[in-house]
């Protein structure tokens, strides 16, 4: 103490910095016997004392880098809003699939034993509506995914522990360049896509609504059912 003493009260010299660790630091030549700030915005005591330590530097330029950061929990609770979004479609699709396809196994069965041709005919609507349905599922879920995907980005969530992609892959038929480019867009009104009438359940449908034409022409001519 003696030592330090004898150095800040020599005329002309410095006191040694103790470094960036919140200890005091000499003030440069000039700036002491006043409280003043150097050309760094450093404040000086009266005797040539540092008086900003390095904590209280170090909280006046983190907290803007801080404050930019994204807010990991708010995050995680917008990515489980959105799947959740994500699977509401997915089940509403799955009960309109299950309701149309009963109504069509009634009408169907109730033709055969009241022998109405028209019951085919009706029946042969069910699975047009049936895709169109399922393609106003994808439609609006499309954003949510496309949302997922962008929240498990700056989770840094790895491709392939990704949830949101495989939705993707699976249920829009999106992967590679053209999910990137959907990503990329942004969200987005409901829009249709020439893909989606030629998928291969949209083929089955097709099939399924030709057959039960075909079966409404067959009983109405050859067999003589009524109409209704």
């Amino acid at each position: 103490m003696a030592g330090h003493q004898g150095d800040r009260d020599a005329p002309g010299r410095r006191l040694p910095s103790f470094g960036p660790s919140g200890l005091w630091t000499a003030a440069p030549q000039g700036l002491r016997g006043a409280c003043r700030r150097d050309g760094q915005g450093l404040e000086y005591a009266a005797d040539g004392i540092l008086a900003t330590q390095s904590r209280g530097r170090y909280h006046q330029a983190v907290p803007d880098q801080e404050a930019s950061a994204p807010d990991r929990d708010a995050l995680r609770i917008e990515l489980q809003e959105a799947l959740g979004s994500v699977r509401h479609w997915q089940m509403v699709g799955v009960q309109a699939a299950g309701f149309i396809l009963t109504a069509d196994i009634v009408l169907i069965g109730y033709g055969f034993t009241q022998k109405h041709a028209g019951m085919f005919l009706l029946a042969s609507t069910l699975p047009v509506i049936l895709l169109a349905v399922h393609i106003i599922g994808i439609s609006s879920s499309t954003n949510q995914i496309a949302l997922v995907i962008r929240i498990e980005d700056e989770l840094h969530i790895r491709e392939t522990q990704s949830l949101a992609r495989i939705y993707a892959r699976n249920y829009l038929r999106l992967a590679g360049p053209q999910l990137e480019a959907v990503i990329a867009q942004g969200p987005r009104g409901r829009t249709l896509s020439l893909k989606w009438f030629i998928t291969p359940e949209a083929i089955v449908l097709y099939a399924a609504s030709l057959g039960q034409v075909g079966l409404f022409v067959l009983c109405l001519v050859l067999y003589n059912y009524r109409f209704f």
